[in-house]
């Protein structure tokens, strides 16, 4: 997966209402968070970035490009982040990926 698809999944994972307006958007509502996509690539370029330099994710080059991806350590490592943030943000994501 590209890291410009996982801004635009984190983007809507965050502003779930833009798309299904039944959910509660995890942060609260902002008139300009559209602009917010400016900020969120570099911060996921720089997310992946660290989460590579720890092991947490894995990079895989092929005729396609880039492609992100976890293992069962990294799956391990989340689990420990068990709040109720992660919980809808993971249950929010799973609606695009």
């Amino acid at each position: 997966m590209r890291a410009e698809t996982l801004t635009i999944y984190d983007y809507f994972s965050v502003h779930i209402n833009d798309i299904y307006s039944d959910k509660l958007c995890l942060h609260p509502s902002n008139p300009n968070h559209s602009s917010e996509l400016l900020v969120r690539k570099l911060m996921v370029r720089n997310a992946l970035s660290f989460l590579v330099s720890k092991g947490l994710v894995q990079i895989e080059l092929s005729e396609f490009g880039i492609r992100f991806y976890t293992d069962e350590f990294s799956e391990n490592v989340s689990h420990l982040l068990d709040c109720d943030y992660s919980r809808k943000y993971g249950e929010y994501s799973s609606y695009y990926i």
